[in-house]
């Protein structure tokens, strides 16, 4: 039987939902989605139902009274959809002053559709005004009801963040995740930067084709993937966050994950040790310590979603290579001469390819533009990246076992560097002491692990 997944977009009016959806709805059907909307408003004669169906869109709406108060209109609407248009995906809009829909639509939902739908998380949009005001505790006439909105939502979209600084918009979205802690705030904007596709006649693109360009939001799960396939194509290892200049770590597996510390130094003798006569252990202070200048991090990455649509919403490939510019509204400074900028391509057959790039620069020599060219329509990017460790403060001692440990650019944080074949080069953040030498292993409690995996020998 087929499954529709069903999305509910809450929000205050004037949050963007009606825009939103119908921009959802365009993108969609463009992958091949076959998309119904359902309206909801306590009058008569929708606006936004007439707004989207001039958009050619399957639409239903409730009217005259809301969703939580008429759950029978709103059945009656999924079912018009999912029976008679067999809709892939359906967005629904509540009343804009409508509250408690987890209780009054969400479980129901489940319970009366388990078979047929798969139900989104509650997403609630949030205009950044209001949200700024609700987050400062001045009274209005519409909080209580927004509050609520947000008290019960799965997550929480800044929505028209383009009229903030990225300083403004950062902390207000801080400021909501600290207040709403069980739900995920991300941000949408898209409108600091513009993208141009340069398509020679080969690529046979036929006139009436328009592009379109879908950003992939910081944060979420989509922006995730991206993030730690270009990690391990660049670095070998994923992203610990989704923060820029994240370290990257493979995660441990299950059984190394124990509740107590191991203490690495001294470090116990492995036996028997790869070598014809066994090595001392170096006592604390003996140890190598790198500082490492420039860690293999990622400063800066945006993805965005690059599409051809030809006249019936369907899309198309190039039948040659197609130029891709980005054009940023706030020029990207690198701060230093080893920081590199590159652009990532995720085909949607392939392997992901790293693209280097000619860009553009504005008189204070930060980038403006960058180009590159990439042969198929799909996710890609620009990444700026602060390249792998080049040098060390300290240099190898005698021969002998030791643990490799690097620090962060920041000071504050030390990796040691695995050396199993499984995943060598790989770090795995530590606590460590320089005066002491001492390494605390956070997730490891076995000598045996710890020298397997971590221990490097070294001869003069």
């Amino acid at each position: 039987m087929q499954h529709t997944k069903l999305i509910l977009i809450g929000g205050f009016l004037g949050a963007g939902k009606t825009s939103l959806m119908a921009r959802a709805a365009r993108v969609l059907k463009g992958q091949g989605k076959t998309v119904g909307l359902i309206t909801n408003d306590q009058a008569s004669d929708l606006v936004d139902t007439a707004f989207l169906s001039d958009q050619e869109n399957e639409v239903r709406e409730v009217s005259g009274s809301c969703f939580c108060c008429n759950y029978p209109g709103f059945a009656d609407a999924i079912d018009d959809l999912t029976e008679k248009t067999h809709c892939d995906i359906t967005l629904a809009e509540p009343v804009g002053s409508c509250t408690d829909l987890s209780a009054t639509i969400m479980q129901p939902t489940k319970d009366k559709y388990a078979q047929v739908i798969d139900l989104a998380p509650l997403t609630v949009l949030a205009d950044p005004e209001r949200l700024r005001t609700i987050l400062d505790g001045v009274y209005s006439t519409a909080s209580y009801i927004i509050t609520k909105q947000f008290d019960e939502a799965d997550i929480i979209l800044v929505n028209k963040v383009d009229l903030l600084n990225d300083d403004e918009a950062a902390e207000l979205r801080a400021r909501a995740q600290e207040r709403w802690p069980h739900a995920q705030v991300l941000t949408a904007s898209g409108e600091r930067f513009t993208i141009t596709v340069s398509a020679p006649a080969e690529a046979e693109i036929p006139d009436g084709a328009t592009l379109e360009v879908i950003e992939l939001l910081s944060g979420s799960e989509e922006y995730r993937e991206h993030l730690d396939a270009t990690m391990r194509v660049m670095f070998g290892g994923v992203a610990d966050d989704a923060t820029r200049g994240a370290p990257y770590a493979e995660p441990p597996s299950e059984d190394e994950i124990e509740p107590e510390p191991y203490y690495g130094w001294p470090m116990p003798t492995p036996d028997p040790l790869p070598s014809e006569t066994p090595a001392p252990i170096p006592q604390p202070g003996e140890m190598l310590w790198l500082e490492q200048e420039d860690e293999p991090s990622l400063i800066f990455a945006r993805f965005f979603d690059v599409s051809i649509l030809d006249a019936q919403g369907n899309k198309l490939q190039p039948a040659a290579p197609v130029e891709i510019r980005i054009s940023y509204e706030d020029p990207l400074a690198l701060t230093d001469e080893r920081q590199t900028i590159q652009a990532v391509h995720f085909p949607e057959d392939g392997e992901v390819e790293i693209l280097s790039v000619d860009v553009e620069r504005d008189e204070n020599d930060a980038i403006t533009d960058v180009i590159y060219t990439q042969e198929s329509f799909s996710v890609s990017g620009t990444v700026v990246s602060g390249g792998a460790a080049s040098g060390s403060s300290g240099t190898w001692p005698d021969s002998g076992n030791y643990v490799l440990i690097v620090k962060a650019r920041n000071g504050s944080q030390y990796y040691a560097v695995k050396s199993a074949t499984s995943g060598v080069g790989t770090l795995t953040e530590v606590d460590f002491d320089p005066a002491t030498g001492k390494v605390t292993f956070r997730d490891l409690t076995s000598a045996e692990q710890v020298n397997s995996d971590y221990l490097w020998i070294h001869t003069a």
